[in-house]
């Protein structure tokens, strides 16, 4: 699960998302589904947020 910054510009979540897949796939490792929540509460403050935008990655490969 991420949490992006509920700061970030449509554009930056997209970014940092897409930067988080490509690490992935440059370790071996393959994205095999991705839930988007979106902007939602957290239970506790974070880094001076109640908020964050949560995304759901499931991902396999072989531990290093």
């Amino acid at each position: 699960m991420l949490l992006l910054s509920p700061k970030f510009t449509d554009r930056e979540q997209e970014k940092h998302l897409k930067e988080v897949k490509e690490t992935l796939t440059e370790n071996d490792y393959t994205v095999v589904d991705e839930d988007v929540w979106g902007m939602r509460d957290l239970a506790y403050r974070i880094g001076g947020n109640d908020r964050a935008y949560y995304v759901i990655l499931n991902f396999t490969g072989e531990p290093a």
